[in-house]
Protein backbone atom coordinates (compact mmCIF):
# COMPACT_ATOMS: atom_id res chain seq x y z
CA UNK A 1 0.00 0.00 0.00
CA UNK A 2 1.27 3.45 -0.92
CA UNK A 3 0.35 6.54 1.13
CA UNK A 4 0.98 10.18 0.28
CA UNK A 5 -1.09 13.35 0.09
CA UNK A 6 -4.05 11.75 1.87
CA UNK A 7 -4.56 9.00 -0.71
CA UNK A 8 -3.70 5.33 -0.84
CA UNK A 9 -3.41 2.70 -3.55
CA UNK A 10 -4.19 -0.91 -2.74
CA UNK A 11 -5.12 -4.11 -4.54
CA UNK A 12 -8.72 -4.31 -5.69
CA UNK A 13 -10.78 -7.24 -4.37
CA UNK A 14 -14.19 -8.75 -5.00
CA UNK A 15 -15.47 -6.66 -2.09
CA UNK A 16 -14.91 -3.60 -4.32
CA UNK A 17 -17.00 -4.84 -7.24
CA UNK A 18 -20.13 -2.79 -6.56
CA UNK A 19 -18.03 0.37 -6.22
CA UNK A 20 -16.02 -0.53 -9.33
CA UNK A 21 -19.23 -0.92 -11.32
CA UNK A 22 -20.48 2.44 -10.04
CA UNK A 23 -17.12 4.02 -10.93
CA UNK A 24 -17.29 2.66 -14.47
CA UNK A 25 -20.81 4.04 -14.87
CA UNK A 26 -19.64 7.46 -13.65
CA UNK A 27 -16.71 7.49 -16.10
CA UNK A 28 -18.13 6.06 -19.33
CA UNK A 29 -21.22 6.16 -21.51
CA UNK A 30 -23.47 3.18 -20.75
CA UNK A 31 -22.51 1.36 -23.97
CA UNK A 32 -18.82 1.38 -22.94
CA UNK A 33 -19.22 0.26 -19.31
CA UNK A 34 -17.70 -2.98 -18.07
CA UNK A 35 -19.99 -5.74 -16.88
CA UNK A 36 -19.68 -7.30 -13.45
CA UNK A 37 -18.58 -10.52 -15.15
CA UNK A 38 -15.74 -8.73 -16.89
CA UNK A 39 -14.50 -7.08 -13.70
CA UNK A 40 -14.61 -10.43 -11.89
CA UNK A 41 -12.61 -12.01 -14.72
CA UNK A 42 -9.89 -9.37 -14.41
CA UNK A 43 -9.70 -9.87 -10.65
CA UNK A 44 -9.50 -13.64 -11.09
CA UNK A 45 -7.01 -13.65 -13.99
CA UNK A 46 -4.48 -11.33 -12.40
CA UNK A 47 -5.41 -10.37 -8.82
CA UNK A 48 -2.01 -8.79 -8.19
CA UNK A 49 -2.51 -6.37 -11.11
CA UNK A 50 -5.82 -4.66 -10.24
CA UNK A 51 -5.72 -1.56 -8.03
CA UNK A 52 -7.94 1.08 -6.49
CA UNK A 53 -7.02 4.53 -5.26
CA UNK A 54 -8.72 5.75 -2.09
CA UNK A 55 -9.13 9.23 -0.67
CA UNK A 56 -10.42 9.35 2.91
CA UNK A 57 -11.56 5.73 2.43
CA UNK A 58 -13.61 6.71 -0.63
CA UNK A 59 -12.86 4.91 -3.89
CA UNK A 60 -11.67 7.59 -6.31
CA UNK A 61 -10.29 5.55 -9.17
CA UNK A 62 -9.02 2.21 -10.39
CA UNK A 63 -6.35 0.66 -12.56
CA UNK A 64 -6.83 -2.64 -14.42
CA UNK A 65 -3.79 -4.43 -15.89
CA UNK A 66 -2.69 -7.79 -17.22
CA UNK A 67 0.49 -9.47 -18.44
CA UNK A 68 0.97 -10.40 -22.10
CA UNK A 69 3.74 -11.84 -24.25
CA UNK A 70 2.99 -10.40 -27.68
CA UNK A 71 2.62 -6.67 -28.38
CA UNK A 72 2.09 -7.24 -32.12
CA UNK A 73 -1.13 -9.14 -31.35
CA UNK A 74 -2.58 -5.90 -30.01
CA UNK A 75 -2.41 -4.27 -33.44
CA UNK A 76 -5.39 -6.36 -34.58
CA UNK A 77 -7.09 -7.34 -31.32
CA UNK A 78 -10.74 -6.67 -30.44
CA UNK A 79 -11.80 -5.22 -27.09
CA UNK A 80 -13.88 -8.32 -26.28
CA UNK A 81 -10.76 -10.51 -26.59
CA UNK A 82 -8.43 -8.55 -24.30
CA UNK A 83 -8.62 -10.74 -21.19
CA UNK A 84 -8.00 -13.91 -23.22
CA UNK A 85 -4.44 -12.68 -23.89
CA UNK A 86 -3.37 -12.65 -20.23
CA UNK A 87 -0.27 -14.74 -19.50
CA UNK A 88 0.67 -15.21 -15.84
CA UNK A 89 4.32 -14.23 -16.25
CA UNK A 90 4.01 -12.33 -19.52
CA UNK A 91 6.94 -10.07 -20.37
CA UNK A 92 4.82 -6.94 -20.95
CA UNK A 93 2.35 -5.16 -18.72
CA UNK A 94 -0.85 -4.09 -20.47
CA UNK A 95 -2.93 -1.23 -19.10
CA UNK A 96 -6.54 -2.29 -19.58
CA UNK A 97 -7.98 0.93 -18.18
CA UNK A 98 -7.38 3.78 -15.77
CA UNK A 99 -10.56 5.33 -14.36
CA UNK A 100 -10.87 8.38 -12.14
CA UNK A 101 -14.23 9.34 -10.67
CA UNK A 102 -15.35 12.74 -12.06
CA UNK A 103 -15.42 14.21 -8.54
CA UNK A 104 -11.69 13.45 -8.21
CA UNK A 105 -10.52 14.64 -11.64
CA UNK A 106 -8.54 17.54 -10.17
CA UNK A 107 -6.84 15.31 -7.57
CA UNK A 108 -4.51 13.86 -10.22
CA UNK A 109 -5.47 10.26 -9.47
CA UNK A 110 -5.05 9.32 -13.14
CA UNK A 111 -1.42 10.45 -13.02
CA UNK A 112 -0.90 8.69 -9.71
CA UNK A 113 -2.33 5.40 -11.03
CA UNK A 114 -0.36 5.59 -14.29
CA UNK A 115 2.89 6.32 -12.45
CA UNK A 116 2.12 3.55 -9.97
CA UNK A 117 1.63 1.10 -12.86
CA UNK A 118 4.93 2.11 -14.44
CA UNK A 119 6.78 1.75 -11.12
CA UNK A 120 5.05 -1.59 -10.45
CA UNK A 121 6.21 -2.77 -13.88
CA UNK A 122 9.82 -1.68 -13.26
CA UNK A 123 9.90 -3.50 -9.93
CA UNK A 124 8.52 -6.61 -11.65
CA UNK A 125 11.34 -6.61 -14.20
CA UNK A 126 9.07 -5.49 -17.05
CA UNK A 127 10.67 -3.23 -19.66
CA UNK A 128 7.60 -2.16 -21.61
CA UNK A 129 4.04 -1.14 -20.68
CA UNK A 130 1.40 -1.05 -23.40
CA UNK A 131 -2.25 -0.18 -23.69
CA UNK A 132 -5.01 0.51 -26.17
CA UNK A 133 -6.65 3.83 -25.45
CA UNK A 134 -9.21 6.06 -27.13
CA UNK A 135 -9.70 9.71 -27.94
CA UNK A 136 -11.90 11.79 -25.68
CA UNK A 137 -12.86 14.45 -28.24
CA UNK A 138 -12.38 13.03 -31.73
CA UNK A 139 -13.13 15.80 -34.24
CA UNK A 140 -14.91 14.01 -37.09
CA UNK A 141 -14.09 16.81 -39.53
CA UNK A 142 -10.61 15.20 -39.60
CA UNK A 143 -9.62 11.66 -40.48
CA UNK A 144 -9.02 9.60 -37.36
CA UNK A 145 -5.31 9.36 -38.15
CA UNK A 146 -5.01 13.14 -38.64
CA UNK A 147 -6.75 13.79 -35.32
CA UNK A 148 -4.58 11.26 -33.44
CA UNK A 149 -1.39 12.82 -34.79
CA UNK A 150 -2.49 16.46 -34.39
CA UNK A 151 -0.48 18.25 -31.72
CA UNK A 152 -0.32 21.52 -29.84
CA UNK A 153 3.32 22.09 -29.08
CA UNK A 154 4.80 18.64 -28.73
CA UNK A 155 1.73 16.98 -27.19
CA UNK A 156 -1.43 15.60 -28.82
CA UNK A 157 -4.48 17.86 -28.77
CA UNK A 158 -6.70 15.07 -27.43
CA UNK A 159 -6.75 15.02 -23.58
CA UNK A 160 -6.45 11.23 -23.21
CA UNK A 161 -3.61 10.96 -25.71
CA UNK A 162 -1.93 13.98 -24.07
CA UNK A 163 -2.25 12.26 -20.67
CA UNK A 164 -0.35 9.22 -21.93
CA UNK A 165 2.26 11.02 -24.05
CA UNK A 166 3.03 13.51 -21.28
CA UNK A 167 3.67 10.49 -19.03
CA UNK A 168 6.22 9.05 -21.46
CA UNK A 169 4.13 6.95 -23.85
CA UNK A 170 4.65 6.76 -27.60
CA UNK A 171 1.73 6.37 -29.97
CA UNK A 172 2.38 3.18 -31.95
CA UNK A 173 -0.59 2.75 -34.29
CA UNK A 174 -4.35 2.89 -34.70
CA UNK A 175 -6.13 -0.39 -33.93
CA UNK A 176 -8.97 -0.38 -36.46
CA UNK A 177 -12.33 -1.83 -35.44
CA UNK A 178 -11.05 -2.39 -31.91
CA UNK A 179 -14.37 -1.61 -30.25
CA UNK A 180 -17.22 -1.15 -32.78
CA UNK A 181 -19.64 0.14 -30.12
CA UNK A 182 -17.32 3.11 -29.45
CA UNK A 183 -19.07 5.28 -32.05
CA UNK A 184 -17.31 8.42 -30.81
CA UNK A 185 -14.05 6.87 -32.03
CA UNK A 186 -15.56 5.22 -35.13
CA UNK A 187 -14.74 1.90 -33.45
CA UNK A 188 -10.98 2.49 -33.34
CA UNK A 189 -8.42 2.41 -30.54
CA UNK A 190 -4.85 3.68 -30.28
CA UNK A 191 -1.96 1.43 -29.27
CA UNK A 192 0.49 3.18 -26.96
CA UNK A 193 3.73 2.01 -25.36
CA UNK A 194 5.80 3.19 -22.42
CA UNK A 195 9.37 1.91 -22.77
CA UNK A 196 10.78 1.84 -19.23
Amino acid sequence: MTRKDNFSIRLATELDISELLALDQACWPTYLCLTEERIRKRLKNYPEGQFVVLHNNQLGGCLYTQRINNILELEKIKFDDLESRHVGRGQYLQLLSINTHPSFQKAGFGDKLRNFALQHARLSGITSVVGITRCLHYDKTLTYENYVTKTKGELPIDPILRFHVSGGAKIKCIVTNFRPEDVDNVGHGILIEYVL
